[in-house]
């Protein structure tokens, strides 16, 4: 099978899952393939709440370069979110919203302390 043979190819330990994946799980999920599908999302959830802590441990100059993988974090574990939601994978879906939610809520919350 084509997404069995992408994920042989370049597995997370390879290249560490990001976007690009999202299709592949998809797949697996539509062809009724849960686990397979619910596997990938889990280690990309991981990958990407490794970078969020990353990203947003760093102040000063380093943060203000990162506000792009920022955003494109943020952006991806919305999508986990959204994705899990869908294909009811209910534990998944709320530990990405409510990762999502609280990086938000310290966003805003600096934000607003800041008077921006």
């Amino acid at each position: 099978m084509v997404l069995d043979r992408c994920i042989e190819v370049m597995p997370n330990e390879s290249v560490p899952y990001n976007y690009f994946v999202l299709p592949i799980a998809e797949g697996y999920y539509q062809i009724g393939l849960t686990e397979k599908g619910r596997d990938i999302m889990e280690t990309l959830f991981y990958n990407i709440d490794q970078d969020l802590q990353y990203f947003f441990s760093m102040d000063g100059k380093r943060a203000k370069q990162l506000v792009y993988q920022k955003e494109q974090s943020l952006a991806l574990m919305q999508r986990i979110y959204q994705v899990t939601d869908e294909y009811d994978q209910d534990e998944l879906s709320d530990k990405a919203y409510k990762t999502f939610q609280l990086i938000m809520i310290s966003i805003f919350r600096v934000l607003k302390g800041n008077k921006v």
